[in-house]
């Protein structure tokens, strides 16, 4: 005997539309997170590093492995790239501030805008009394969404604000 399948619902459009924003946000997020502050000029991480002002650089480690790997692969590395978009940061306020806005302002926005939208994904296919499915990409939209808003907030705090703070919350 074959066990049948139940039918496949049509998944609601706000669903899509929820979980790609959250995808967006959450590479963006993790953009910002692990590797914009390495191109922006006299960004807080390059100074506490000491490589404020200097070409960006992966000498050691397993970005230097990462580096090899690239350039034997496609004959460039994500180096060449964070040395155009370095020098094209150091010359433009307006690029500089670009890149930040994409890298911290863009995925905090986009992820509560997706973590909201997977909610309301949710709330439409529950209501939709069996019409519509969904509920799987409505519930990794609110997930993935509030984790790049959580990553860009915390991102935005230690940036902007943790500079500011006196110095006796900083120890």
């Amino acid at each position: 005997m074959a066990a049948t399948s139940a039918p496949q619902l049509p998944i609601h459009r706000l669903s899509y539309v929820a979980f790609g924003t959250a995808l967006a946000a959450g590479l963006l997020a993790l953009y910002g997170g692990m590797h914009a502050e390495k191109v922006i000029p006299n960004s807080p991480l390059r100074a506490a590093r000491g490589t404020s002002g200097q070409p960006v650089a992966h000498p050691t480690g397993f970005e230097a492995a990462r580096s090899g790997a690239e350039r034997l692969a496609f004959g460039r590395t994500t180096d060449d790239w964070d040395a155009r978009v370095s020098a094209w940061a150091a010359e433009s306020q307006t690029a500089r501030y670009g890149l930040q806005v994409l890298a911290f302002f863009a995925p905090f926005g986009l992820g509560l805008l997706a973590a909201l939208a997977g909610g309301e994904a949710m709330r439409a296919v529950q209501s939709s009394e069996g019409k519509y499915g969904g509920n799987t990409l409505a519930v990794f939209a609110m997930m993935v969404g509030g984790l790049a808003a959580v990553v860009a907030g915390c991102m935005i705090l230690s940036v902007y604000v943790w500079p500011h703070l006196p110095s006796a919350y900083t120890i």
